[in-house]
């Protein structure tokens, strides 16, 4: 009984093994080329407050590793609830990026439905 337990898992690994193989190679593939255009950044806080100072001082940090520019998008109004549906709504395409408070994703769902339906589907 053993014999045949240590069968199937020995015939499952060599079945899952080039799978395993051949995934990542797949992946790497696919972001090669990613971003091929510049990354927009929504802040939805006022450009002098420190939620900008913070994610200028890190995107600027990151972007000459992705060789590619950051664009800072300001959508100032309604403590973050106007500038978070900009990254919500749209496909995702992984060129739109949200720096922000976690009020807009946490409690406007529950006060303002308008705003984002569901912050784990829509983000």
């Amino acid at each position: 009984m053993q014999e045949i337990h240590v069968l199937r898992v020995t015939q499952a690994f060599v079945c899952v093994l080039p799978i395993c193989a051949v995934v990542p190679a797949i992946a790497q593939d696919a972001a090669a080329d990613y971003p091929n255009r510049p990354i927009k950044v929504v802040i939805p806080n006022l450009p002098a407050g420190e939620t900008n100072t913070i994610a200028r001082k890190l995107l600027e940090a990151v972007a000459p590793q992705l060789k590619q520019s950051m664009v800072f998008d300001h959508k100032v109004a309604g403590a973050g609830t106007v500038g978070t549906p900009f990254v919500a709504k749209p496909p995702p395409e992984g060129y739109t990026l949200l720096v922000g408070s976690a009020s807009p994703v946490v409690s406007a769902p529950q006060t303002i439905p308008i705003v984002m339906s569901n912050p784990v589907t829509d983000l």
